[in-house]
This record gives structure tokens, C-alpha cells and sequence, in this order.
């Protein structure tokens, strides 16, 4: 069976399919903005629809709230794409018990809107690899529920090409943890302005906390140059992301500061990173020494970002095996 798409009132046959134990689809689509089309459904057991294996899972709408009645098989690798607009169209699954919603193995997992906040409650194999993971949030409350979640208890295994986070999902970065042999190819943050990074953001708690426990900018010396630490550098705290193994870091239509908090001293050697359009406050601002941001080791030539925006930041050009260059 290639397709299966049920939209509307039509969700309602959902229970009736009588798949094969065998069945294969290459796609299952269901969607519906109407709470009382998936009513009954919402009311069966937990698993006890039968798809047998599935390619792509897509759910709209209300049609999120069904992820937990499905059954897949125990072999099944997929790509997964959910979009809930609406706080009751995830309200249902909310209430269970984090990692309990079993998805197996997924090769992308794509989430927009109020899906990102079902994250915690999703159970993938212990061994999953996946090629891609996307969070959209366009609003802060789209994220909010996952904010008191324990810094790196959302476990996503191995993620190979590409983790990207676009506008108030950068928010929940800390949140999540990856394989510890895992190498990233690629980490994106799209579309994150200053306004998205408030006082009770991750990135802003890590800068008071290092300034807490600094007391001030600790300022280094030397007789050639006085020279500002910059914050969330060198000592600072290098749990998280700023512990992955990551090739590339690419930053578009974001201000630079959402850098901060997700490389310190701890962080691998950088093949590349880039910055293309950055936002305008951040071109036409002068950032003082206390001011950069801590970008670490990058391979030479793979800085990639206006000339402005490279005084931003505090880096290390090193050759190809990681050693600092000599100037």
C-alpha cells in the first residue's frame, strides 16, 4: 500500500483499516482541526491501532493527539513530521509520563508549533540514528512547557546530518542530549533575534550564573595587551551542546549572541561557521572586549561572516590537525 491520507471526518476510519500484520505505507497522513473527529479514537487503548511498518507519519492538528493509539512494527524506521497549531491539538498526550509515547526508530523528526512541547514524553529506540531533527516555534509558549525540564533529559541518540532550530526553539537547546560518540554535521539556528533571548532564557541564566560565580569580568592581563575573559569562555560550564562533536555551525537571519552558552574551552575544533545575515542591530553595534562571544578553535578558512561580525567573536584559528596557527 503506497498511501494512506484521512482528513476531516474522514480520521474516523482510522480504526477500521484491519491492516495486514505485514502492511507496508510509504505515507500516512491524517489531519483534522475538529476535536469531536478523533473523540472516539482518543478513547481506544494505547497502541492497539495496527499500521504494521510505516515510511513517513505525518500528523495535522488533532490528528497529533492519536500518536500514542498507534502501533508500529517492531522493525519500523520512518521520518516523522508533526504540527499542532492549537494547545488542544497535543492537550491529550500532555498528561502521560515522559518517554512513554514509543515511536522506535525515526529518521528525521520534524516538530512545529505545539508539538515541540510533547518532546519529553516521546520514547525513541535506545539506538536510533537519526539523518535529521527540526523544531519550529514561532511563539515562546509553543516551547514553555518543556522550560522546567532537566537540562539534557530529552534523548534524541544520534542525530548525523543536520539539528536545526528555528526562532524560540533555540530556547530548549539545553534540553537536549545526543549520543557521546555522535558527530553532528551540521547545527542551524534560524531566525533567532535578541528579543527571543529574555531574562529567563537559557543563554541569559548561563551569563548570570558565570557572572555570579566570577563576581565581575575577570580581567587577564598582559604587558602587551589588557584583555577582557570573554563570557562563557574558557572554565566556564561545558555540559550540553557545548560537549557535542560538531562539524559546522550555520546561523542565519540571527543575532550573533545567540552563540552564547553553546561553545566553551570544552568544544570540539569547528570546520566552519557561519553567519549570513545577521541581524541589523548586531552590524551596526560595536561590541567591547567584554561583549564577544566565545566561539574557540575553527579550522582556518572556515570563518564565514561579515567583517563586523567577526570582531564579535573570540576565536582560535587552528590548521588541519587542530593546532594553533602561528602568526
Amino acid at each position: 500500500m503506497k498511501n494512506i491520507r484521512l482528513e476531516r471526518c474522514a480520521i474516523k476510519l482510522l480504526p477500521k483499516l484491519r491492516l495486514h500484520e505485514d502492511s507496508e505505507i510509504e505515507e500516512l497522513y491524517l489531519e483534522t482541526g475538529h476535536e469531536g473527529y478523533v473523540s472516539s479514537i482518543l478513547g481506544a487503548g494505547d497502541r492497539s491501532i495496527w499500521l504494521g511498518k510505516v515510511k513517513s507519519l505525518k500528523l495535522k492538528h488533532c490528528a497529533v493527539n492519536l500518536l500514542p493509539k498507534l502501533k508500529l512494527h517492531e522493525d519500523n524506521v520512518m521520518d516523522v513530521w508533526l504540527s499542532g497549531w492549537w494547545y488542544g491539538d497535543i492537550s491529550e498526550i500532555l498528561v502521560k509520563k515522559d518517554r512513554t509515547i514509543c515511536v522506535g526508530r525515526v529518521k528525521s523528526l520534524s516538530l512545529e508549533f505545539y508539538a515541540i512541547s510533547i518532546l519529553p514524553k516521546l520514547k525513541l529506540h535506545e539506538d536510533n540514528v537519526m539523518e535529521y531533527f527540526w523544531l519550529y516555534a514561532k511563539e515562546e509558549i509553543y516551547v514553555s512547557k518543556i522550560f522546567g525540564a532537566e537540562d539534557s533529559s530529552i534523548w534524541l541518540g544520534k542525530v548525523k546530518k543536520s539539528l536545526r532550530l528555528e526562532l524560540y526553539a533555540i530556547s530548549i537547546l539545553p534540553k537536549l542530549r545526543l549520543h557521546e560518540d555522535n558527530v553532528l554535521d551540521s547545527l542551524q539556528i534560524v531566525d533567532v533575534d535578541s528579543g527571543m533571548l529574555q531574562k529567563d532564557s537559557w543563554i541569559l541564566n548561563k551569563i548570570k550564573t558565570a557572572r555570579s560565580a566570577l563576581g565581575a569580568f575577570l580581567i587577564f592581563e598582559t604587558e602587551e595587551d589588557p584583555q577582557t575573559e570573554p563570557l562563557l569562555g574558557p572554565g566556564m560550564d561545558g555540559d550540553g551542546a557545548s560537549g557535542w562533536k560538531i562539524k559546522q555551525i550555520k546561523m542565519e537571519n540571527s543575532t550573533v549572541l545567540a552563540l552564547k552558552g553553546i561553545r566553551t574551552d570544552k568544544s570540539c575544533v569547528l570546520d566552519r561557521f557561519e553567519l549570513t545575515n545577521p541581524t541589523k542591530k548586531d552590524m551596526n553595534r560595536v561590541f567591547e572586549a567584554d561583549e564577544r562571544v566565545y566561539l574557540g578553535k575553527i579550522k582556518q578558512n572556515g570563518l564565514a561572516v561579515p567583517p563586523s561580525i567577526e570582531e564579535a567573536l573570540s576565536y582560535t584559528l587552528v590548521d588541519e590537525e587542530g593546532n594553533n596557527l602561528v602568526s
